[in-house]
């Protein structure tokens, strides 16, 4: 699977090790800063994107904190052209806050790890084993169960309904 992170942060950074780490690649990785995103982006061997760029892939995964999804979902949204599906990382905000991805055509879901991540590469480390919670329709579901299953991880279906009580 080809995957753009958008959040390289602690768990953005986690699941790219841990998805390069089983055979998938990071195109392409955006944060707040350049000298971020470019370290980010050299530690997992994908190109920095700056401007409004964010290439093309299978998946866009965007890694922020809870409150800034939907805001940068709107920001986003008008360039991911390149892409059939968007998730958060989130174990609380509903997909809804994806809601600008999907009205450009995107499926949009979650995939959290249900793992503490307390750096990049301990979280990566810790995938392999941990609990995935999966928030998305057909075929975007199967996906990401594929996705966690490459990591050697164990995916479950997680309804947005239920995300308060999970977390």
């Amino acid at each position: 699977m080809d995957i753009t992170l958008v959040g390289p942060g602690r768990a953005g950074m986690a699941v790219a090790i841990a998805a390069v780490a089983a055979g998938h690649t990071i195109t392409g990785v955006r944060g707040r800063s350049t000298a971020a995103t470019e370290s980010a982006a050299a530690a997992v061997g994908a190109t920095p994107l700056t401007g409004e760029s964010l290439g093309s892939g299978d998946l866009l995964v965007i890694a922020v904190r809870d409150d800034q999804i939907e805001p940068v979902s709107r920001e986003l949204a008008p360039h991911s052209s390149g892409f059939s599906a968007a998730v958060h990382l989130s174990g609380l905000a509903p997909t809804t806050v994806l809601s600008p991805f999907a009205a450009s055509g995107l499926a949009v879901g979650s995939f959290h790890p249900l793992q503490t991540l307390p750096t990049p590469e301990a979280g990566a480390a810790a995938i392999p084993g941990a609990w995935i919670g999966v928030t998305a329709q057909q075929p975007l579901r199967d996906k990401l169960h594929a996705l966690a299953d490459s990591m050697a991880a164990h995916p479950f279906d997680l309804p947005d309904e239920a995300k308060a009580l999970y977390h």
